[in-house]
């Protein structure tokens, strides 16, 4: 694997869990703890729902957070720092690149 798929695997990763964070943050279920787990709002609705849901919420707030996004791949994957030649403005860019051209479907 390259330098760029640690990087857009991160970035999936981030993505994924923070939109199911988001979904059981909005569970009444959840944040009252009351009914069966069963029947949880967030267990009924599907990943790729709960991508789109939050999609907007969830890819803005990763878009701020670019490079903070990029130092916390590096220091899980210390490969991913070291791209031959490429720097870190680059992998920042395609990383808002990727964030604003992907869709929930293409990351599921």
């Amino acid at each position: 694997m390259s330098c760029r798929d640690d990087w857009l695997g991160c970035l999936v990763s981030v993505f994924v869990g923070e939109s199911l964070a988001h979904s059981r943050g909005c569970c009444p279920g959840c944040r009252d703890g009351g009914g069966s787990p069963l029947l949880r709002a967030h267990r009924r609705s599907g990943l790729l729902e709960g991508l789109a849901v939050f999609r907007s919420l969830v890819g803005d707030g990763m878009l701020e957070s670019v490079g903070s996004l990029l130092e916390d791949c590096i220091s899980r994957f210390p490969d991913a720092g070291q791209c031959g030649g490429v720097d870190r403005e680059t992998l920042e860019s395609y990383g808002r690149g990727f964030l604003g051209r992907s869709s929930p479907r293409f990351v599921c």
